[in-house]
């Protein structure tokens, strides 16, 4: 898909005006500075691929806030998962040590 000037510096000009509002908001909700830009990076990334739709909704914005509160969400729950399946799996089992009787030395 092309895209010409006007789209670049629309989805520029939307981007300067509201990354900083996001993320505050993703911040706010995953209490973490790395993650938050990871998922407003992967938000607008979507909102990219789908500008020619989304620059035509009476708020962008909400569209890339909620997009991005999804992301934090659906992260959240797969690290809480992962988590949970390790609790419930346990510790891997003890590897006995070298048996005496066996050693080369």
């Amino acid at each position: 898909m092309t895209r010409d000037v006007s789209d670049t510096d629309a989805f520029d000009a939307f981007y300067r005006a509201s990354q900083q509002r996001l993320y505050a908001c993703v911040y706010a909700l995953t209490g973490n500075a790395a993650e938050a830009q990871d998922v407003i990076h992967e938000a607008y990334a979507r909102a990219w691929q789908r500008w020619s739709t989304v620059s035509e909704y009476a708020d962008p914005e909400a569209w890339v806030r909620t997009v991005a509160r999804r992301i934090a969400v659906s992260r959240w729950r797969r690290t809480r998962n992962r988590l949970v399946a390790h609790r419930r799996h346990g510790p891997p089992p003890a590897v006995p040590g070298p048996d005496p009787a066996t050693s080369l030395w």
